[in-house]
């Protein structure tokens, strides 16, 4: 069973190497890992594989042309650029405004229609006043005009 540091963890020791803690933290790392032999030997381990992956991503960077590199990255992001304010270009084509116009004429001939639908049938059937009202001890008669179209309409009720 591999024995663990009472003071400090793998993921302590791997920022030590990484150099990612402040000055006084990696001055106490360092002159713990002087006493204690369990983080010596993790500090090492990750020295070397850190050597390991800068060794071999030298050699490959050694390899590549970065004045093309940039170069290519340069028309990459103009090619992408370009995409951009095309499809904005494209977006607000005389196609888009077709379109928009199409709903907006549809939308007025259906307000106007569906406002003389529903706005005179109420002004028809609704009346304007009761005129005369008799009620007797078998029947009622009420007497309606409309606003309007000035009809005149009966109501008979037998009780």
């Amino acid at each position: 069973m591999k024995k663990a540091c009472k003071i400090y963890d793998e993921k302590t020791i791997g920022k030590f190497v990484d150099n990612e803690l402040s000055s006084e933290k990696s001055k106490t790392i360092s002159e713990h890992i002087e006493t204690c032999p369990i983080c010596d030997s993790i500090t090492a381990k990750y020295n070397h594989l850190s050597n390991i992956f800068v060794q071999s991503t030298s050699k490959q960077l050694d390899k590549i042309d970065t004045d093309l590199l940039g170069q290519n990255v340069l028309e990459q992001i103009k090619r992408e650029e370009n995409n951009f304010f095309k499809k904005v270009f494209d977006y607000f084509s005389p196609k888009l405004y077709l379109k928009i116009a199409s709903i907006v004429a549809i939308m007025i001939i259906s307000l106007t229609y569906f406002q003389e639908r529903l706005i005179r049938p109420l002004d028809i059937i609704g009346p304007s006043a009761i005129v005369n009202s008799v009620d007797g001890n078998v029947s009622s008669v009420m007497i309606f005009e409309t606003k309007k179209s000035k009809h005149t309409i009966i109501w008979f009720s037998e009780a």
